[in-house]
């Protein structure tokens, strides 16, 4: 488990800090009613989802 653990945070290292700096340079950018900072940060207020696309494969197992 610790092998498959290592391997997600060497993937999600890179997203976290995309997503952080997106939310440095755009968080008081209004999406509709919606900030992106609301998107980011708990989406206190509103109505939606933010997903982080995978592909499930009998084969291969899970791709990010």
């Amino acid at each position: 488990m610790d092998r498959i653990k290592e391997k997600f945070k060497e993937k999600s290292a890179p997203v976290a800090v995309e997503i952080k700096d997106l939310i440095k340079n755009n968080g008081t950018f209004v999406l509709g009613q919606y900030t992106v900072e609301q998107v980011y940060q708990g989406m206190k207020g509103m109505v939606g989802m933010v997903t982080e696309t995978s592909k499930l494969d009998s084969e291969e197992g899970i791709r990010f």
